[in-house]
């Protein structure tokens, strides 16, 4: 059938044309698709408000060799909201472009869809009013995102040794320190790490931040609504160590990610981008 119907999620929306537009959705059973939207950049066309970053609506395509058409949109919910409060869009911004580069066309990720939906109904319904909470929004977010993708890194002792944590806080059993390393999957401790001839990228976490990153792991559904503020220098190291982990997956720049980090007070550099590299399809 060259018709379909599919609930998604708009990621990017551009100008195609003097009219038209080049729209991103992740569909909750066709994974991510990059369609046409016709004559959606003129006042009074019915493909509008469908094509609008973030919104959530039942879309008819019209499949093609490279690019599918919309020819109908029924709106399920706007998250209006989202972009008219700075802190959600630019929070949205930049998740929606991380799943846009790590996810393929054609490949369903429910998980993903989920977990990108739940984000944009609280954003819309509890929009951030610090930096702080933008912040641990971001880091829960990413954390389970990476999981859902296969990456979830294993927090609990180290990934080399094989030394566990202790079970009350983030700290080995004869207390040294620990790092985040993307490249090893996890956490490694300070004794493996400093016998690799060459230290890779990697952030040192405090107990708070462990502590942080195994309770979310642990939710049975994730709900950003219980998502506790970390203290501010357990969230800038949640947002170094995250970032870092999601660049070395991505391998590609996150241009939203500098306007979102100048918000937070932190910094957008999240590492070297030294993974297997992700391709927008």
């Amino acid at each position: 059938m060259k018709s379909y119907w599919t609930d998604a999620v708009v990621l990017r929306s551009r100008p195609l044309g003097e009219a038209d537009r080049l729209v991103s959705l992740l569909s909750d059973s066709e994974g991510k698709i990059r369609a046409t939207a016709r004559g959606a950049r003129r006042g009074r066309s019915s493909l509008v408000a469908g094509t609008q970053p973030f919104v959530y609506a039942r879309y008819q395509l019209f499949r093609g060799r490279e690019l599918d058409s919309i020819t109908q949109v029924q709106l399920v919910r706007s998250h209006l909201a989202v972009r008219d409060q700075l802190l959600s869009f630019a929070l949205a911004s930049y998740v929606a472009e991380v799943v846009d580069w790590t996810t393929m066309e054609r490949q369903p990720v429910p998980g993903v869809f989920r977990l990108l939906l739940t984000l944009l109904a609280e954003l819309d319904e509890h929009p951030p009013r610090s930096p702080g909470r933008a912040l641990a929004l971001e880091s829960w977010f990413e954390l389970h995102h990476l999981g859902e993708l296969g990456y979830r890194p294993q927090l609990d002792g180290c990934v080399l040794c094989h030394r566990p944590l202790l079970p009350s806080a983030g700290r080995s059993t004869d207390n040294s320190g620990w790092w985040l390393q993307p490249a090893q999957g996890g956490l490694v401790c300070s004794s493996c790490r400093s016998q690799s001839p060459s230290a890779e990228p990697g952030v040192l976490l405090g107990d708070e931040v462990i502590l942080c990153l195994r309770r979310w792991q642990q939710e049975a559904e994730p709900d950003p609504g219980a998502v506790a503020d970390p203290s501010q220098p357990a969230g800038r190291q949640l947002a170094a160590a995250l970032r870092m982990y999601v660049d070395y997956y991505v391998n590609h720049t996150i241009r939203s990610l500098p306007f979102l980090a100048e918000l937070m007070g932190t910094t957008a550099a999240a590492g070297d981008g030294g993974g297997p590299r992700a391709s927008r399809a």
